[in-house]
């Protein structure tokens, strides 16, 4: 009969976790120590349910309690530790496009530290990092479905890293990020409680972190939403197809699979994730100063959507799916920042027609000969 190849339960072989390790990281390094799968690790300890999402061990899924205690006994770590690694709520599905920072890799390969999996990384709202101020760069994750554990993947991850980093830049070819300010981490930081309400309330004019949580979570639902009938049209994909935004836009409609499912969870790339926080940031930042005829206009102006855009734009599905959000938004949210929502089924505005749209952008957007006569027109 032969030797259980390792035993988790002596721990010969100390892993200790990073503090903001993802939990399916840890087991994948500890896993790999022992020259054994991941799954022969949660086998053992007694982890072995059905809906276990054990296909890509990096997406340990959110675990029963017993499952928790089991860990810590096993692993001789405390169960609010190991609660506080599992995934949230926001986590991407198995087949999505992850997403990582270059620079926190390679900041922990340089220092000889063990390279590890945020545990932040996973959550479908996470687009930058808000240490190095940086988009995260995509990730395949095939790159773990094809590991049994964390050995091999390290050196997939490092090359990724020192690719994004050394890539020089370029001119010829016009990426999303060149469109999108970093502004949109701002969003990610109300999702991630790294917050307080003085930035909900100074950015967004929103009293509470929660309150701000909530309709970031909603606006996100309407921009992307999208009909069986026409799964490739969402108010998000007509705006960026508007806006000429080198983003694909059949990537973004997503059809829920539930009334209240984080669409965002369901968009796979992660360029599309982006563009999506960061247009939701952008029209919340607008929202809230949508009587500052000084606000600055972006290189996608998000007022302009606001005030002629995005009423023409919206699918009857998506206005069908915001008059019912927005039941539970702040009253007074509402009157300052969107008050054409108090009267939302009456409101002349939705009635206009889509051939306005592109007489909205010519008058928004002036060609550069015409530029004095258009400023003078708008005294």
């Amino acid at each position: 009969m032969s030797a259980d190849p390792f035993s988790p339960s002596s721990l010969p072989i100390v892993v200790h976790p990073a503090q903001d390790e993802g939990l399916g990281s840890w087991i994948g390094r500890i896993a790999a120590c022992y020259s054994v799968p991941a799954r022969t690790i949660l086998t053992h300890i007694g982890i072995q349910r059905a809906d276990l999402r054990i296909g890509n061990w990096l997406l340990l899924g959110r675990l029963h309690t017993h499952d928790i205690l089991n860990l810590a006994i096993t692993l001789k770590r405390s169960t609010r530790a190991l609660a506080n690694m599992v995934t949230s709520p926001l986590c991407l599905p198995d087949q999505a496009e992850l997403g990582m920072c270059a620079q926190c890799m390679l900041e922990s390969f340089r220092s000889g530290r063990p390279m590890y999996w945020r545990r932040r990384w996973l959550d479908a709202v996470t687009i930058g990092c808000l240490k190095h101020v940086s988009w995260l760069i995509p990730v395949d994750a095939k790159i773990f479905q094809k590991s049994v554990n964390w050995h091999g993947v390290e050196q997939h991850l490092l090359a990724l890293a020192e690719g994004a980093h050394n890539r020089p830049p370029t001119r010829t070819a016009l990426c999303l990020a060149d469109c999108i300010n970093m502004s949109a981490l701002h969003l990610q930081s109300i999702f991630a409680s790294n917050s307080d309400d003085q930035t909900a309330s100074i950015r967004y004019g929103i009293a509470s972190v929660e309150d701000a949580r909530r309709i970031a979570h909603d606006l996100l639902d309407v921009l992307l939403a999208a009909e069986a009938s026409r799964p490739d049209y969402s108010l998000l994909s007509e705006f960026a197809t508007l806006q000429k935004m080198p983003i694909a836009s059949h990537t973004i409609p997503v059809i829920p699979r539930q009334a209240r499912a984080m669409r965002i969870r369901q968009v796979k790339t992660l360029e599309a994730r982006v563009f999506a926080i960061a247009v939701a940031d952008a029209l919340m930042f607008a929202s809230a100063r949508i009587n500052d005829l000084q606000l600055k206009p972006t290189s996608w102006d998000a007022r302009s959507m606001r005030t002629h855009w995005m009423w023409p734009l919206i699918p009857a599905a998506s206005l069908d799916l915001l008059t019912e959000r927005i039941r539970y938004w702040p009253i007074d949210y509402i009157k300052r920042c969107w008050p054409e929502l108090e009267n939302i089924n009456r409101e002349p505005m939705l009635q206009r027609k889509k051939i306005l749209i592109m007489l909205c952008a010519n008058q928004d957007n002036p060609p550069p000969l015409h530029l004095s006569l258009a400023n003078i027109r708008t005294y």
